[in-house]
């Protein structure tokens, strides 16, 4: 897939994982791409699943990944081809699943332990989290110039401290161009994976106030507060900050947390973007439990 631009013949990077190779069959490697965007073959698979935009994407995105592993192992030599031919298509089906090679998709790779965290029962993965803020950036909001979805590993930095230069950090993702700001926030106290809990924080900034949406009874409200207080100078100087528990539905298992907050995030941007919506009407949000079953099924 490529456009074109006054014929011009360059090699180019696909604009989703910046590999110039990525899928590309060992004849065809030495082609160039042409035009100013590229998407690779890979990658444009897993575009049309995103463009789809229904309940089974990361279902969909899991079988993906499995394909991407045997496609990529019929690079090994001929003769582990030719032990793949020969065995029975329940030996060939239970290979598949178990080889799954990284994937790297909006610049994050993908691994394993991610798609496994998508099982019933399992929290989901930071990374799959950064992964569905990448989505709605890029895919589903990439027209829309007032929201702000900042990925969870610069939302860490900006909540432990780790600089006090938040215009460095800020002014190159326009914050002064948004009206709205995403964030999901975590409890971890370290600049590293982890933690127990994640929440969404939502900030109108023309009216200076902060939504805090969890679905743990407000178990990450302090985290938010922490968060909100390192940020306020720097986003409206000299103004106190109004922090709002949201009302919205809560989870009712311990591992939950994380569809709940992609959930939020998703809705409530669409909620925000109509040209009929008022932001107190995001004080409340309630979702179906079963919902969160989409996410993982």
């Amino acid at each position: 897939m490529y456009f074109e631009k006054e014929n011009n013949r360059t090699k180019r990077n696909c604009k989703v994982c910046k590999s110039n190779a990525h899928g590309c069959v060992k004849e065809d490697a030495h082609e160039k791409s042409k035009g100013d965007t590229w998407i690779c073959g890979d990658c444009l698979e897993f575009i049309d699943i995103v463009n789809r935009k229904h309940p089974d994407l990361f279902e969909e995105l899991k079988s993906t990944l499995v394909i991407k592993g045997t496609k990529r192992k019929r690079t090994m030599s001929n003769q582990n081809n030719l032990s793949d031919s020969r065995m029975t298509e329940e030996m060939q089906n239970k290979k598949k699943v178990n080889f799954i090679i990284p994937l790297s998709v909006f610049n994050l790779s993908i691994k394993n332990e991610d798609i496994k965290s998508l099982e019933e029962g399992q929290w989901i993965s930071d990374t799959i989290i950064a992964l569905w803020f990448e989505y709605l950036k890029e895919w589903v909001y990439k027209d829309n110039q007032s929201i702000l979805f900042i990925q969870p590993s610069v939302t860490q930095v900006l909540k432990e401290g780790l600089t006090d230069d938040f215009s460095m950090i800020l002014e190159p993702l326009n914050v002064w161009q948004k009206k709205y700001i995403f964030m999901a926030v975590n409890d971890n106290k370290l600049n590293e994976s982890g933690g127990q809990h994640w929440s969404l924080l939502v900030y109108t900034i023309k009216e200076n106030i902060w939504y805090h949406f969890d679905s743990l009874n407000n178990f990450n409200l302090g985290e938010a507060r922490f968060l909100v207080g390192r940020l306020q100078e720097y986003l409206h100087p000299g103004a106190t900050p109004k922090i709002t528990a949201a009302s919205c539905t809560q989870q009712d298992n311990n591992y939950d947390c994380g569809a709940y907050t992609m959930i939020y995030a998703q809705n409530i941007a669409e909620k925000l973007t109509r040209e009929d919506h008022t932001n107190m009407a995001i004080n409340k949000y309630f979702v179906d439990k079963e919902v969160t079953k989409s996410l993982r099924n």
